[in-house]
Protein backbone atom coordinates (compact mmCIF):
# COMPACT_ATOMS: atom_id res chain seq x y z
CA UNK A 1 0.00 0.00 0.00
CA UNK A 2 1.64 3.21 -1.44
CA UNK A 3 0.93 6.52 0.85
CA UNK A 4 0.23 9.51 -0.96
CA UNK A 5 1.28 12.92 0.93
CA UNK A 6 0.63 16.58 -0.79
CA UNK A 7 1.62 19.76 -0.22
CA UNK A 8 0.01 22.07 2.31
CA UNK A 9 -0.35 24.97 0.26
CA UNK A 10 -3.06 23.27 -1.60
CA UNK A 11 -0.99 23.40 -4.89
CA UNK A 12 -1.99 19.79 -5.65
CA UNK A 13 1.89 18.50 -6.04
CA UNK A 14 3.07 15.63 -4.65
CA UNK A 15 5.51 15.70 -1.24
CA UNK A 16 8.54 13.54 -2.05
CA UNK A 17 9.43 12.57 1.91
CA UNK A 18 6.43 11.32 4.13
CA UNK A 19 7.71 13.75 7.00
CA UNK A 20 7.30 16.82 4.87
CA UNK A 21 4.66 18.81 4.66
CA UNK A 22 5.53 21.80 2.45
CA UNK A 23 7.51 21.26 -1.41
CA UNK A 24 10.43 23.40 -0.66
CA UNK A 25 9.77 27.31 -0.89
CA UNK A 26 5.66 26.92 -0.79
CA UNK A 27 5.73 27.06 2.74
CA UNK A 28 7.40 31.11 2.49
CA UNK A 29 5.02 31.39 -0.10
CA UNK A 30 2.33 30.83 1.86
CA UNK A 31 3.26 32.82 5.05
CA UNK A 32 3.63 35.78 2.86
CA UNK A 33 7.55 36.63 3.52
CA UNK A 34 8.49 34.35 0.33
CA UNK A 35 9.60 35.77 -3.22
CA UNK A 36 6.79 35.59 -5.36
CA UNK A 37 6.78 35.95 -9.12
CA UNK A 38 7.03 39.49 -10.13
CA UNK A 39 8.72 40.43 -7.42
CA UNK A 40 11.15 43.43 -7.54
CA UNK A 41 14.18 44.05 -5.51
CA UNK A 42 15.59 46.98 -4.40
CA UNK A 43 18.25 47.80 -6.31
CA UNK A 44 19.33 51.39 -7.61
CA UNK A 45 16.96 52.77 -4.89
CA UNK A 46 17.66 56.29 -3.46
CA UNK A 47 17.65 56.32 0.73
CA UNK A 48 16.24 59.64 2.59
CA UNK A 49 17.96 62.48 3.90
CA UNK A 50 17.03 61.44 7.17
CA UNK A 51 18.46 58.26 6.88
CA UNK A 52 22.02 59.25 4.99
CA UNK A 53 22.24 61.88 8.89
CA UNK A 54 21.66 58.88 10.57
CA UNK A 55 24.47 56.42 8.87
CA UNK A 56 26.41 59.43 9.49
CA UNK A 57 26.69 60.10 13.32
CA UNK A 58 27.20 56.03 13.30
CA UNK A 59 30.18 55.59 10.87
CA UNK A 60 33.96 57.28 11.84
CA UNK A 61 35.82 59.50 9.91
CA UNK A 62 39.41 58.41 8.82
CA UNK A 63 42.24 58.19 10.90
CA UNK A 64 39.92 58.22 14.42
CA UNK A 65 40.92 56.49 17.42
CA UNK A 66 38.36 54.23 19.61
CA UNK A 67 38.02 55.19 22.97
CA UNK A 68 38.57 51.91 23.78
CA UNK A 69 41.77 51.32 22.08
CA UNK A 70 44.91 50.43 24.71
CA UNK A 71 42.82 49.70 27.71
CA UNK A 72 41.50 46.29 29.29
CA UNK A 73 38.63 44.43 29.58
CA UNK A 74 38.83 45.23 33.58
CA UNK A 75 39.30 48.89 32.95
CA UNK A 76 36.07 49.43 30.44
CA UNK A 77 33.59 46.87 31.91
CA UNK A 78 34.99 46.82 35.60
CA UNK A 79 36.24 44.13 38.16
CA UNK A 80 32.70 42.63 38.52
CA UNK A 81 31.76 41.60 34.86
CA UNK A 82 35.53 40.38 34.46
CA UNK A 83 34.50 38.42 37.45
CA UNK A 84 31.81 37.11 35.88
CA UNK A 85 33.11 36.32 32.42
CA UNK A 86 36.18 34.55 34.00
CA UNK A 87 33.90 32.66 36.31
CA UNK A 88 32.23 31.02 33.43
CA UNK A 89 35.00 30.66 30.97
CA UNK A 90 36.23 27.96 33.85
CA UNK A 91 33.20 26.46 34.49
CA UNK A 92 32.59 25.62 30.40
CA UNK A 93 36.64 24.55 30.75
CA UNK A 94 35.48 22.15 33.09
CA UNK A 95 32.65 20.84 31.46
CA UNK A 96 34.34 20.60 28.25
CA UNK A 97 37.08 18.28 29.73
CA UNK A 98 34.67 16.08 31.99
CA UNK A 99 32.47 15.30 28.32
CA UNK A 100 35.23 15.87 26.25
CA UNK A 101 35.93 11.96 26.11
CA UNK A 102 34.63 9.72 28.64
CA UNK A 103 36.78 6.76 30.18
CA UNK A 104 34.03 3.93 28.12
CA UNK A 105 35.03 5.77 25.02
CA UNK A 106 39.14 5.44 25.62
CA UNK A 107 38.81 1.89 26.52
CA UNK A 108 37.20 1.37 23.28
CA UNK A 109 39.10 3.50 21.09
CA UNK A 110 42.22 1.70 23.13
CA UNK A 111 41.46 -1.89 22.32
CA UNK A 112 40.33 -1.03 18.39
CA UNK A 113 43.82 0.58 17.65
CA UNK A 114 45.36 -2.46 19.63
CA UNK A 115 47.38 -4.25 16.65
CA UNK A 116 47.05 -1.97 14.16
CA UNK A 117 50.21 -0.96 11.71
CA UNK A 118 51.02 2.22 11.02
CA UNK A 119 51.14 3.17 7.14
CA UNK A 120 54.01 2.58 5.80
CA UNK A 121 56.36 5.45 4.63
CA UNK A 122 56.71 6.13 0.82
CA UNK A 123 60.85 6.51 -0.99
CA UNK A 124 60.70 9.93 -1.28
CA UNK A 125 59.65 10.37 2.92
CA UNK A 126 62.47 8.21 3.67
CA UNK A 127 64.88 9.72 1.44
CA UNK A 128 63.90 12.94 2.93
CA UNK A 129 64.23 10.85 6.69
CA UNK A 130 68.10 9.84 5.47
CA UNK A 131 69.23 13.26 4.11
CA UNK A 132 68.03 15.29 7.41
CA UNK A 133 70.04 12.76 9.67
CA UNK A 134 73.27 12.35 7.56
CA UNK A 135 75.96 14.30 10.02
CA UNK A 136 74.01 14.55 12.94
CA UNK A 137 75.67 13.26 16.38
CA UNK A 138 73.05 13.54 18.92
CA UNK A 139 73.68 14.69 22.31
CA UNK A 140 74.66 12.97 25.68
CA UNK A 141 71.18 13.72 27.07
CA UNK A 142 69.15 12.39 24.28
CA UNK A 143 71.15 9.71 24.04
CA UNK A 144 70.62 8.56 27.52
CA UNK A 145 66.93 9.10 27.41
CA UNK A 146 67.14 6.29 24.12
CA UNK A 147 68.67 3.80 26.42
CA UNK A 148 66.32 4.34 29.02
CA UNK A 149 62.96 3.93 26.69
CA UNK A 150 64.69 0.91 25.35
CA UNK A 151 65.72 -0.65 28.70
CA UNK A 152 62.59 0.58 30.38
CA UNK A 153 64.56 2.01 33.23
CA UNK A 154 63.56 5.32 35.00
CA UNK A 155 66.76 6.78 35.84
CA UNK A 156 69.92 6.63 33.35
CA UNK A 157 72.24 3.51 35.19
CA UNK A 158 74.85 3.48 31.75
CA UNK A 159 74.85 2.31 28.38
CA UNK A 160 74.46 -1.46 27.76
CA UNK A 161 75.62 -1.37 24.72
CA UNK A 162 79.15 -1.91 24.58
CA UNK A 163 81.36 0.87 23.14
CA UNK A 164 82.66 -0.82 19.92
CA UNK A 165 79.34 -1.65 18.90
CA UNK A 166 78.15 1.82 19.23
CA UNK A 167 81.10 3.39 17.26
CA UNK A 168 80.33 0.56 14.56
CA UNK A 169 76.26 2.44 14.20
CA UNK A 170 77.34 5.68 14.20
CA UNK A 171 76.67 7.76 11.10
CA UNK A 172 80.56 8.24 11.10
CA UNK A 173 81.30 5.04 10.65
CA UNK A 174 78.89 4.29 7.53
CA UNK A 175 80.17 7.17 5.91
CA UNK A 176 83.95 6.32 6.23
CA UNK A 177 82.56 2.13 5.43
CA UNK A 178 80.92 4.10 1.83
CA UNK A 179 84.17 6.04 0.96
CA UNK A 180 86.15 2.68 1.63
CA UNK A 181 83.31 0.78 -1.16
CA UNK A 182 83.03 3.62 -3.80
CA UNK A 183 87.15 3.68 -3.82
CA UNK A 184 87.03 -0.17 -4.41
CA UNK A 185 83.98 0.13 -7.17
CA UNK A 186 82.07 -2.40 -4.66
CA UNK A 187 84.05 -5.20 -5.40
CA UNK A 188 85.89 -7.82 -3.59
CA UNK A 189 89.98 -6.82 -3.14
CA UNK A 190 90.78 -10.29 -2.33
CA UNK A 191 92.77 -11.21 -6.12
CA UNK A 192 90.76 -14.80 -7.44
CA UNK A 193 88.50 -15.12 -4.14
CA UNK A 194 86.50 -18.25 -4.69
CA UNK A 195 83.78 -17.06 -2.96
CA UNK A 196 82.53 -14.44 -5.07
CA UNK A 197 84.81 -15.01 -8.12
CA UNK A 198 85.14 -11.06 -8.14
CA UNK A 199 82.01 -10.11 -9.62
CA UNK A 200 80.36 -6.77 -8.77
CA UNK A 201 77.10 -6.99 -6.99
CA UNK A 202 75.23 -10.47 -5.76
CA UNK A 203 77.05 -10.56 -2.81
CA UNK A 204 77.28 -8.50 0.81
CA UNK A 205 80.21 -6.69 1.13
CA UNK A 206 82.44 -5.77 4.44
CA UNK A 207 84.44 -3.00 5.12
CA UNK A 208 88.08 -4.59 6.76
CA UNK A 209 90.47 -2.76 8.79
CA UNK A 210 94.34 -3.36 7.90
CA UNK A 211 95.07 -2.21 11.50
CA UNK A 212 92.57 -3.90 13.82
CA UNK A 213 90.21 -1.71 14.70
CA UNK A 214 90.65 -2.71 18.48
CA UNK A 215 94.25 -1.43 18.32
CA UNK A 216 93.89 1.77 17.57
CA UNK A 217 91.10 2.50 20.31
CA UNK A 218 93.71 1.07 22.83
CA UNK A 219 96.76 3.44 21.46
CA UNK A 220 94.68 6.12 21.85
CA UNK A 221 92.75 5.29 25.18
CA UNK A 222 89.78 6.21 23.44
CA UNK A 223 86.36 5.58 26.05
CA UNK A 224 83.82 7.36 24.28
CA UNK A 225 82.47 8.25 21.13
CA UNK A 226 83.15 11.56 21.41
CA UNK A 227 86.74 11.13 21.55
CA UNK A 228 86.64 8.16 19.03
CA UNK A 229 84.72 10.90 16.48
CA UNK A 230 88.07 13.15 17.26
CA UNK A 231 90.19 10.59 16.27
CA UNK A 232 91.55 11.08 12.81
CA UNK A 233 93.54 7.32 12.22
CA UNK A 234 90.71 5.93 13.11
CA UNK A 235 88.71 7.12 10.38
CA UNK A 236 91.93 7.19 7.58
CA UNK A 237 90.50 5.69 4.75
CA UNK A 238 93.66 4.30 3.63
CA UNK A 239 93.30 2.06 6.35
CA UNK A 240 90.25 0.16 4.96
CA UNK A 241 89.86 -2.26 2.30
CA UNK A 242 86.71 -4.24 0.88
CA UNK A 243 86.12 -8.09 0.88
CA UNK A 244 83.18 -10.46 0.78
CA UNK A 245 81.17 -11.50 3.51
CA UNK A 246 82.55 -15.24 3.15
CA UNK A 247 86.23 -14.38 3.13
CA UNK A 248 86.22 -11.83 5.95
CA UNK A 249 84.64 -14.56 8.35
CA UNK A 250 85.78 -17.83 6.88
CA UNK A 251 89.35 -16.43 5.37
CA UNK A 252 91.71 -16.43 8.60
CA UNK A 253 91.81 -12.55 7.88
CA UNK A 254 91.39 -12.62 12.04
CA UNK A 255 93.17 -15.42 13.13
CA UNK A 256 96.61 -13.81 11.49
CA UNK A 257 96.21 -10.85 13.59
CA UNK A 258 95.78 -8.84 10.82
Amino acid sequence: MVIKKYCKCNCGKRVRLLHHTYIYGHNNVGAGYGFKKGHKINLGKKSSKKTIEKLKGNTYAKGHIPKVKGKTFKEVYGEKRTQKINQMRNKSRRNNNKLWVSENTKNKISKKLKGRKKTPFTKNHRHNLSKAHVGYIPSKKTREKISNSHTGEKKFTGFKRPKNKRIRGSSKFKRWRNAVFTRDDYTCQNPNCHYCKNKKGGMTLHPHHKKRFSKILKEHNITSIYEAFCCIPLWDISNGITYCKNFHIHGGIHRNGK
